[in-house]
């Protein structure tokens, strides 16, 4: 990092900055332990490609390693910031370390994250700390690194001694060059098989943008507008979803990178493609988890009473009839239609326990009933799910009312949903968000107490 006029620049296709409180409390008393012991403290590896060279300013685009070196800049900072008013001479050094000299003041930080990320780190050296954003992990850090130095000098420790510390890391410096034939795709999946925790979401983000020549384009126009609709978070289970709805084979945690890959390359789509397809579904499932709202009042209720009751089953065959309302081929009635009659039928499925694995059904259900004819379309879902005579019917309203007194209701997922719509089917309606539900009798009772009891 000392190095004049280099900036380590987070390409979009990497993860956000993840580390938190517990990697860096971590870190520093082995920073603490080499200035005690006067020896070098190995902390990983930093694989990157050499970049662009603007007015002799050298761009290098961080591979691994962007978690050590961003939690370094912070510490820097912290330290820096520790030092004003005290050491002149620890300030002077760690500008050296942290900014570039004689350049433009855009390259002046030798670290760019993604961007949201460098959002949070402009305003952090910028000293501007009431604005950043308080769920933000560089200002988590920032105050965790802060109150860790004043701990270390409380106990009579210098600034000099924790800086001496940071001197004795060291790090392996592992350098590509894509003209001599380096693939920075298969060297970043062989780094996340040797273990490094890299998430679902960050492959498949390095899968759709490392080297494609327009990669800040795709980043900014749709991966960055997916993140926001379904939450940094939720991109792993949204993905799953995503191909659970493309493919018919089941999808998890395990083979959905494989057979994401798969799948792209056997229909033949571009990156652009696939982040178009992604981008539109990602508005349904951000509605659908409670993200974000881009519906009417009506379809967003009924969206989210799927997630209520917890049945993410649905979630294939909703991506489908969601697809057809968005190319207009139905309109929002036959939507709500279909909606309401779909979660008519997974209470009263759930209620009278007929089937309890309807994730094969789901995933070919709409397979089923529509060729692309989308006359009667609401007719034809009714038709063919009262139609049926196997354990995925629509149960009847003499099973349905014999579930509801007989059987034990009070464990199923859809409890608090049944009783809510009993509570609100008056004009004054209360919210129940926030309330739980206790049971009358107890759960468990043996048949002696409950004879004596009657």
């Amino acid at each position: 990092m000392e190095k004049n006029k280099r900036v380590f620049k987070v390409p979009v296709y990497q993860r956000n900055y993840d580390w938190s409180n517990i990697q860096c409390e971590k870190l520093y008393p082995d920073i603490l332990m080499a200035n005690e012991c006067d020896r070098k403290h190995f902390m990983g590896t930093s694989v990157y490609i050499v970049g662009l060279n603007a007015s002799t300013l050298s761009e290098v685009l961080i591979i691994d390693g962007q978690q050590r070196l961003t939690s370094m800049y912070i510490l820097l900072k912290a330290l820096y910031d520790a030092a004003k008013g005290v050491s002149v001479r620890i300030e002077s050094e760690i500008e050296e370390v942290m900014f570039n000299r004689n350049c433009d003041e855009k390259y002046k930080l030798k670290l760019k994250p993604v961007k949201t990320d460098n959002e949070q780190l402009l305003l952090l050296i910028k000293d501007k700390i009431d604005e950043m954003d308080r769920n933000s992990n560089i200002y988590k850090n920032y105050i965790t690194f802060r109150d860790l130095i004043e701990r270390t000098t409380s106990s009579g420790l210098e600034l000099s001694d924790i800086l001496n510390g940071i001197k004795k890391l060291e790090m392996v410096e592992i350098v590509l060059d894509k003209s001599q034939g380096d693939e920075p795709q298969k060297i970043f999946e062989s780094i996340n098989s040797t273990g490094l925790e890299l998430s679902l979401s960050d492959l498949i983000r390095n899968y759709l943008l490392m080297d494609d020549i327009n990669q800040d384009e795709l980043y900014e126009n749709y991966w960055s507008a997916i993140e926001k609709n379904v939450g940094y978070r939720n991109l792993g289970n949204f993905v799953i979803n995503f191909l659970n709805s493309q493919i018919s084979g089941s999808v998890n945690s395990k083979n959905a990178y494989r057979l994401f890959k798969e799948h792209c390359e056997s229909e033949n789509l571009t990156h652009e493609d696939v982040l178009k397809d992604l981008l539109r579904t990602s508005r349904y499932y951000g509605v659908f988890i409670g993200e974000k709202q881009y519906y009417s009042q009506k379809i967003t209720y009924l969206l989210r009473s799927f997630y209520t009751i917890k049945q993410t089953t649905v979630i294939p065959f909703i991506f489908k009839i969601f697809n057809d309302y968005e190319e207009n081929f139905i309109d929002e009635k036959t939507l709500c239609n279909v909606l309401e009659y779909l979660l008519t039928y997974f209470i009263r499925i759930t209620s009278c326990e007929i089937n309890k694995n309807l994730s094969k059904f789901m995933k070919s259900l709409y397979d089923r009933i529509y060729d692309g004819n989308y006359e009667d379309y609401y007719e034809k879902f009714v038709k063919f799910l009262n139609d049926l005579r196997t354990n995925d019917r629509m149960p009847t309203d003499a099973e349905f009312k014999d579930a509801l007194i007989r059987k034990p209701l009070y464990k199923k997922s859809i409890c608090k949903y049944v009783l809510s719509v009993i509570e609100n089917s008056t004009k004054e309606q209360i919210d129940v968000a926030n309330l739980t539900i206790e049971h009358i009798l107890p759960q468990k009772i043996n048949a002696a107490v409950w004879k004596k009891g009657r």
